[in-house]
């Protein structure tokens, strides 16, 4: 796709639908295992976006609760996090970088992981479209 700047409304749109049928395809295919009750509420939050409907207002509330139940499962499976360098070494000055710390988690916590990550890919792209679309709004109106 085009960077965003040069993106028509359609082709945002079609990325945010793109991105939406893919996270509810990995949560269909239980990549995703939770308790009855958190399955049943992720259902009802991700049926707008298997419809399509993925610019509704309510939609970012329900992404946002499937976001807060992604980051406790996730926490559950982290056993433990790593110090890691990030950066490089110098010869005249020594290490330019910092310690960061990386989570050790399990398979399922990975896979978690890549779920939340695109969950946040599909936000940024519908706050895109919307944007686009507020913008060609505006813009209609002083015309």
């Amino acid at each position: 796709m085009r960077n965003e700047q040069e993106a028509t409304l359609e082709d945002l749109i079609f990325e945010t639908l793109r991105r939406a049928r893919s996270l509810v395809k990995a949560l269909d295919e239980g990549a995703f295992i939770c308790s009855a009750k958190d399955g049943a509420f992720i259902s009802r939050c991700l049926s707008q976006l298997e419809a399509g409907r993925v610019l509704d207002d309510d939609v970012e509330g329900a992404l946002d609760a499937v976001r807060r139940i992604l980051c406790r499962e996730i926490e559950k499976e982290t056993i433990e996090t790593r110090p890691v360098f990030d950066g490089y070494h110098d010869p005249e000055i020594g290490d330019v970088g910092s310690v960061i710390e990386i989570p050790v988690r399990t398979v399922r916590g990975d896979d978690l992981a890549e779920l939340f990550a695109q969950l946040d890919r599909l936000s940024e792209a519908r706050n895109a479209a919307i944007d686009r679309l507020r913008a060609e709004k505006e813009v209609r109106k002083r015309i």
